[in-house]
């Protein structure tokens, strides 16, 4: 007889679009490597064991063989280091920001983690409650020891430590913002108030521009300019919006038939 699951597929959980993209990298480029580089090893001691006992074998071979193995084999785990340093700083910076959306569960709001369209892109989070619909991105960056160590946003662009970043967040959520909204139209057939949301937790950030269509915010202030807002959705439109965007990731995570 037949049987299925007695509850539907989890959500995705925070993070996990740069965990499968760690997984992918270590599949892919290091466990080869460092599989081949293992197999050079014990096959070297084999050959010098060999020899030592008077059997004919190569080992000068084998273990030159396996110097430029293991050579090639160091160089590439190197060479990925700072995609995987910098993979986990972005997954653990959307895990603490999740744990401060899931705490404005009492105050109305559903957090919804990781949307994403496979081998594109994702939207970290999306925030749903009475205040609307909020698009967010999490910007996990590294702080210097010294500088000056803070997030300036003018209404149009960031500075980070005095920098521009070298992709511009406010951009980005514009775009996702708008694929959100697009989706929940075409889920939905309505249309919702939407506004983006970039976090750099752990950052000081200066005060807002008033009137700006980005908020860009250190996380603990999320609630404070939640609170500010006017409510603009009934529980059940609020339902309407998880339950659309729910049943898209777990559609989107099913293999192709």
């Amino acid at each position: 007889m037949a049987k299925r699951p007695p509850f539907r597929e989890p959500l995705r959980v925070p993070g996990q679009s740069a965990d499968e993209m760690i997984q992918k990298i270590m599949d892919d480029e290091v466990v080869p490597i460092a599989m081949m580089g293992m197999f050079f090893i014990f096959a070297t001691v084999y050959e010098w064991v060999a020899w030592g006992f008077g059997i004919g074998r190569h080992p000068v071979i084998f273990s030159l063989a396996g110097l430029v193995v293991c050579a090639f084999a160091v160089r590439k785990v190197l060479a990925v280091r700072p995609t995987i340093r910098n993979l986990k700083l972005g997954r653990d910076g959307e895990r603490v920001v999740a744990q401060g959306l899931e705490a404005l569960r009492g105050k109305g709001y559903i957090p919804l983690h990781d949307i994403a369209v496979p081998g594109r892109f994702n939207v970290d989070h999306v925030l749903v409650g009475p205040s609307g619909v909020f698009v967010i991105e999490t910007k996990a960056a590294s702080k210097p020891l010294r500088g000056d160590v803070r997030v300036e946003y003018d209404g149009e662009k960031v500075r980070v430590n005095g920098y521009e970043p070298d992709r511009d967040p406010i951009f980005q959520i514009k775009a996702l913002t708008d694929w959100v909204r697009q989706l929940l139209q075409k889920e939905t057939g309505r249309s919702f108030p939407l506004r983006g949301v970039v976090l750099y937790p752990g950052w000081f950030v200066n005060e807002q521009p008033k009137g700006s269509e980005v908020w860009v915010l250190n996380p603990k202030n999320l609630a404070g300019f939640l609170g500010h807002e006017p409510q603009t959705l009934s529980h059940g439109d609020i339902a309407v919006v998880t339950n659309a965007l729910a049943g898209y990731v777990r559609e989107s995570g099913k293999p192709a038939p």
